[in-house]
């Protein structure tokens, strides 16, 4: 499946407080997980940016091109990031996810951006719906969110708000199991590493080098 033209946002910029130290170099399978995302991501899109502060990540090895950008609104989260990438994306379609993810998938990142190309005169996102949750950190964006972004993050809110506020302000198509197992019958796509646990479960997943 050729991919519409669009833009991987990576969101780099949480402060990993459950893993207690730097999620985008936490490795998987020996590979820092930052590197593993954005090289999924550089298979469905002409454009990689990596939103957070790249101090103390000057040796990862990203995909050519691939640059880092700074939130616009600091200590906002998610949304600051996601909010960054609409602003410096070249294409009108953007893939945003988190930098925490090892097995994304990226396949099933052109299916969503197939989805969103056929539905983009409907719909302003693109959104995988897992065991009933929403996968915000995981999902297309139109630019046209940018406003709604911009509006949230203008305003004084504790704790900040979050994408899933975004996405309640949207026109939303949904993508449902089914459609997502096409690509990724596990869905091991959606797993991500906020722990020591969660870490060494996914070495366990990835199994030993081959």
């Amino acid at each position: 499946m050729r991919p519409p033209p669009a833009t991987g946002v990576v969101l780099a910029g949480g402060a990993s407080g459950r893993l207690g130290r730097d999620k985008a170099l936490a490795t998987v399978g020996g590979r820092p997980m930052l590197t593993r995302v954005a090289d999924a991501v550089s298979v469905a899109c002409s454009e990689t940016l990596v939103a957070g502060d790249p101090t103390g990540r000057e040796d990862l090895e990203l995909p050519g091109g691939a640059r880092w950008i700074p939130d616009r609104y600091t200590g906002k989260g998610p949304l600051a990031g996601l909010h960054a990438g609409l602003a410096e994306a070249r294409h009108d379609l953007i893939v945003a996810v988190g930098c925490d993810m090892p097995f994304l998938n990226g396949l099933l990142l052109v299916l969503l951006l197939r989805v969103a190309e056929e539905d983009r005169q409907l719909y302003q996102a693109v959104v995988p719906r897992v065991g009933g949750r929403l996968q915000p950190l995981h999902a297309v964006y139109h630019r046209s969110c940018a406003r709604q972004a911009e509006e949230l993050l203008a305003t004084e809110a504790s704790p900040a708000h979050s994408l899933h506020d975004l996405v309640s302000r949207l026109r939303v198509r949904y993508v449902e199991e089914d459609e997502l197992r096409t690509f990724d019958p596990e869905l091991r796509s959606f797993l991500s590493v906020n722990t020591e646990e969660e870490l060494e479960r996914a070495e366990r997943l990835l199994g030993p080098p081959r």
